[in-house]
């Protein structure tokens, strides 16, 4: 069985929800290129397509479509992937308890044993699994919104 550190440590995300995240920034990306760099293509070379200039409009309004999809899809996956994770933590750090104590029961537990479990693991040990969940999950979404408010305002 894991520990409560490898697992706060390993990726808190799921191979498909990684895939979800990476799908989510492209498609930010590419929408705020659009956006900012006014790069709406004209026609695809390799398929022979021209784009009329007032079916450009479509490309952005699509992509923009795209990225609230992936960022729904995300989000969802992501707190999935966090339950999950908790419910290893729990099993990780209180193995007997699964049946006297339920997730809210053990989140309640963190909360008010956040010092003893801290001193158990470390302030290195935090830092490092909020520095990791802040890259993995957080730059995604402030990408995204980001995107979603350009797209909105343009």
């Amino acid at each position: 069985m894991r520990d409560f550190q490898e697992i706060f440590l390993s990726s808190a995300l799921s191979e498909t929800t990684r895939k979800v995240r990476r799908n989510l920034l492209i498609f930010s990306v590419t929408l705020l290129m659009i956006i900012k760099g006014d790069l709406v293509p004209t026609s695809v070379e390799p398929l022979g397509i021209s784009i009329s200039p007032d079916k450009q409009e479509l490309i952005p309004n699509f992509l923009f479509l795209v990225v609230i999809y992936y960022l729904v899809k995300f989000f969802i996956y992501m707190q999935v992937d966090g339950k999950l994770l908790v419910y290893g933590a729990q099993k990780a750090e209180f193995p007997d308890a699964r049946e006297q104590m339920g997730y809210r029961d053990f989140l309640k537990h963190v909360k008010t044993n956040s010092k003893v479990i801290i001193h158990r693991h470390g302030w290195s040990f935090m830092w490092w699994s909020l520095a990791r969940n802040s890259i993995d999950i957080f730059f995604p979404l402030l990408v995204a919104a980001f995107t979603l408010w350009h797209q909105i305002n343009a």
